[in-house]
Order: C-alpha cells, then sequence, then structure tokens
C-alpha cells in the first residue's frame, strides 16, 4: 500500500477511489509480497512447450534500482504460465558490472540483461527492443517497480486469446471527452475496470502488464528521434498513439490488482508524468495528426 507520502501522491494524481482501492488490498497485497519472498524457484522459463508464437516478457531498469528490484524479477519466474524469455534491457546509463550478485543468480533460471551502451530511451525500453527483435511473437511489458502475482501472465495470454488482434492490459485509464474532444488527462477515469471488449478509449498503463501482439503498433513507434523530442517521459502516451494509428484497440484483462503492489521506489517520475502528460499528448497528437475516436 505504501506509506503516507504515498497514498497523497496517489490521490493527488489518481483520487479518492484509488486511494481507497490501496486501502481494500492492503492484506492481499502483504500476502503477495510474503509469498514472492518465500518461494522457491523451480523453473523461470518456458523450456517444455514449443510454442509457435514466443511470449517474450520484457522490462527495463536502472542502476539506482537493482538493489531493491529482486522481488519484482523472482516474481516473474514464478509465473504460473512460464514465458519463452525475460528479458530486462538496460541504456547507456547502466553496465553489466552494476549488476548486483542477486541479478546474477536469477540468470540461471533464464533472466537475460541486454545493454544497448549508446542511448537510454529510459521507460521505452521495455517495448523497443523487444519488439524490434522478436516482431513475430507476443511481448508482455512490466515495470521494475512492482511484485507481481503468479497469473499475471497467463490471464494477458487467455485474454489475447480471445482478443487476438487488441493489446491486453489489466490496468486501463477510460479517456474521457467532452464536445468530442479529448478531456484533460486529469479528467480520465483511472483504473477503469468495467470495460468490457475492445475499445479505442482505453489506454493500457504499463505497471499492471500489458500483452502486446504481433505488429500491434505503428511503424512510428520505432522513430527514436521522434519518441525522444515529444514523449521520452510518457511511454504509455506513446504506444497509445501508436496503437491509435494502426486502429489497434485496448481490452482490458479482468484481475485483483490493476495496480499490483510496488515496491519502495521514488515516485517522482510519475508526478513529473501527471504534470507534463496533456502537453505530450498534445505534441504526438499533431505530430502524427492523430484523433482519437470518441
Amino acid at each position: 500500500m505504501g506509506n503516507i507520502f504515498d497514498l497523497w501522491q496517489d490521490y493527488r494524481i489518481n483520487g479518492f477511489c484509488s486511494v481507497f482501492k490501496r486501502i481494500l488490498l492492503y492484506i492481499p497485497a502483504h500476502y503477495l509480497l510474503w509469498k514472492t519472498q518465500n518461494t522457491g524457484i523451480k523453473c523461470g522459463i518456458n523450456t517444455t512447450e514449443t510454442r509457435r508464437t514466443k511470449v517474450i516478457v520484457s522490462m527495463t531498469s536502472y542502476p539506482e534500482r537493482f538493489g531493491e528490484i529482486d522481488l519484482c524479477i523472482k516474481s516473474l519466474l514464478l509465473q504460473s504460465y512460464k514465458p519463452d524469455k525475460i528479458i530486462i534491457w538496460f541504456g547507456s546509463d547502466s553496465q553489466e558490472r552494476d549488476l548486483t550478485e542477486s541479478m546474477r543468480e536469477y540468470q540461471k533460471y533464464g533472466v537475460e540483461y541486454r545493454f544497448d551502451p549508446q542511448k537510454n530511451l529510459k521507460a521505452h525500453k521495455k517495448y523497443y527492443y523487444a519488439m524490434r527483435e522478436f516482431p513475430e511473437d507476443i511481448v508482455i511489458t512490466v515495470d521494475d517497480d512492482a511484485v507481481y502475482p503468479r497469473n499475471t501472465v497467463r490471464s494477458l495470454i487467455k485474454n489475447y486469446y480471445k482478443h487476438p488482434n487488441a493489446v491486453s492490459a489489466r490496468r486501463v485509464h477510460k479517456i474521457t471527452f467532452k464536445n468530442n474532444k479529448i478531456n484533460p488527462y486529469d479528467k480520465w477515469k483511472k483504473e477503469y475496470r468495467w470495460a468490457f471488449g475492445e475499445r479505442f478509449d482505453l489506454m493500457a498503463v504499463g505497471v499492471g502488464g500489458v500483452l502486446y501482439p504481433p505488429h500491434c503498433l505503428n511503424e512510428n513507434a520505432f522513430d527514436t528521434n521522434a519518441l525522444i523530442d515529444n514523449c521520452i517521459n510518457a511511454d504509455d502516451i506513446w504506444l497509445k498513439c501508436m496503437e491509435t494509428l494502426k486502429k489497434t484497440k485496448v481490452v482490458w484483462t479482468p484481475c485483483l490488482f490493476c495496480h499490483p503492489p510496488t515496491l519502495r521506489f521514488d515516485r517522482g517520475l510519475s508526478s513529473i508524468n501527471s504534470v507534463h502528460n496533456d502537453e505530450y499528448i498534445e505534441s504526438v497528437m499533431k505530430l502524427y495528426s492523430i484523433t482519437f475516436p470518441a
């Protein structure tokens, strides 16, 4: 659930309902943390099933967080549906020597670490490299500041079978409109739970876990100059715009933890994003002449 500062930040950004849900899920969240910490790893990735379309779990991080992401990585290795790969991507701010001993220990269970010494795409790293390297496979992105329930990957795959052409997400925000014009980000309905079926007015939010089917994004998604200039600190917004350009809808994946239990990281980026999200949205919409269907 976090400390008082976390709750205040959550209230300021997402409103009372979000804080109430955190409090309601306090016991289940702490049970998940305890269970993850005390469960041994037997097999982290798929080694028995041959799949035509591989499942790639992808995330990014940076050295300041390396000392605290053990439970996040371990929760991915404990998934009931085993992905074919778990890859953590790093940018120019990271080197292999920065990896902790426990991070290296997870390599024997299938975790891979990849480095780009030339550039740092920040949060965009979690989808950019995986989709470029595995264009015909399913990419599931997660954030490094959460601990994921064992059914996270399974629930997303199950939803994918029902909606193979849509982006499946366990946490979504509903985009709202007034007079057919998109409302400011603060007026969107956060952690929207009653959105059944594929829709254009939903935005997938990465922290819950998001499944991207092959070729679901417009090719402009990989224009690094454009994303750096227009949306470097808001990957969820950039991805939503690229989905809209490709006419790809989003579908909510029902779950208990829309926002899984978080680790004790600085939440400064969330605060920065909430202030500048409208600027990012306007910038990308103008760049590509995007209109969100109301």
